[in-house]
């Protein structure tokens, strides 16, 4: 996996995309025609850059950073109204098994009424589970490997592996920390 751009036409918004649709005494939410058809435009040009970019899908466990350059057609439009749509069909075709693991980043937003679009940016992040990345894993394992006896330690390290924090751990200021052995329980 390396980085991929995808432009694609500006995708319906979060108020365009579902609406309730009655069966009997029953409601379930239901794709509005304007949103199928973005996602049948989108997915041409998705699956068209997949191919030619060899991309092999993000699996489970690896953060992705995408960075969302908007390109909106008039003032006023809100970039977090757009991000549903277009991570459901990211992935409904591969470029990642989940959008849990997506980091999504708003680029610039700017006006272009000639040609209004986006440009989806999708890099591997750094992350690796609850570490900021690899050096930072292996500099919290040096300081708090010998707190613990093995199998504990081995417990916690497979849970922020999973991007879980721990009753033993928190993060303050941006830095991963362990709590005092005497504390933890309290």
């Amino acid at each position: 996996m390396k980085e991929i751009k995808i432009v694609l036409p500006i995708p319906v918004s979060n108020n365009n995309y579902l609406y309730p649709k009655v069966m009997g005494k029953y409601a379930r939410l239901a794709e509005t025609a304007k949103s199928k058809k973005w996602k049948a435009e989108a997915t041409k040009i998705i699956k068209k850059e997949l191919k030619k970019n060899n991309w092999k899908t993000a699996e489970r466990g690896i953060f992705l950073d995408i960075t969302i350059d908007y390109f909106f057609n008039k003032k006023g439009m809100d970039p977090n109204n757009y991000l549903k749509p277009l991570y459901d069909v990211m992935e409904s075709w591969g470029v990642y098994v989940n959008d849990d693991m997506c980091k999504p980043q708003t680029g610039i937003v700017v006006i272009d009424k000639f040609n209004p679009r986006i440009e989806v940016n999708i890099t591997k992040s750094q992350q690796i589970g609850a570490f900021k990345n690899h050096i930072h894993r292996v500099n919290f394992i040096s300081e708090y490997e010998f707190m613990f006896n093995q199998r504990k330690f081995n417990s916690i390290m497979k849970k922020l592996d999973d991007n879980r924090l721990t009753e033993e751990t928190y993060y303050k200021n941006n830095e991963l920390l362990m709590k005092n052995i005497e504390t933890i329980g309290e």
